[in-house]
């Protein structure tokens, strides 16, 4: 049974280790702007919300970097790893795209596929998938 109309897109949500570096990173390279940032006493996580072209991305991060020791909120379990499975952002021109993020060290983990589609990494090693418009 399908749940059509029934459910809207959110946000997706990824873990980091370090949330500046993050929001820095996705802010810088994909143009994402930041909505808002939190923390959760409760939850031991810090947070920012980021929006791209009608996309929400919530980026979170453990109050302690090492959560498998310090970190004891209800989301420490889920905040010891990092990532998703991944993202995928269009692009205006994903040639000019691969080439710029090639010369600025970025991890690509494709060759640029049929002129169309690559994949790299952010700074956590989540993975991005990147497609022509």
């Amino acid at each position: 049974m399908t749940q059509g109309g029934r459910f809207e897109f959110l946000h997706s949500g990824i873990s980091v280790t370090d949330l500046r570096r993050s929001i820095d990173w996705y802010g810088r390279h994909f143009g994402f702007q930041v909505v808002r940032e939190f923390e959760k006493e409760a939850l031991e996580v810090k947070a920012a919300v980021l929006e791209l072209g009608g996309f929400t991305l919530e980026v979170l991060a453990p109050f302690e970097p090492d959560v498998r020791k310090k970190t004891k909120g209800p989301l420490s379990h889920h905040l010891r790893s990092t990532g998703t499975n991944h993202l995928a952002l269009l692009a205006d021109d994903v040639a000019d795209c691969f080439e710029q993020f090639q010369q600025e060290g970025i991890e690509i983990v494709s060759p640029l596929l049929d002129g169309r589609i690559f994949f790299c990494k952010d700074p956590d090693g989540t993975l991005i998938e990147i497609k022509q418009k």
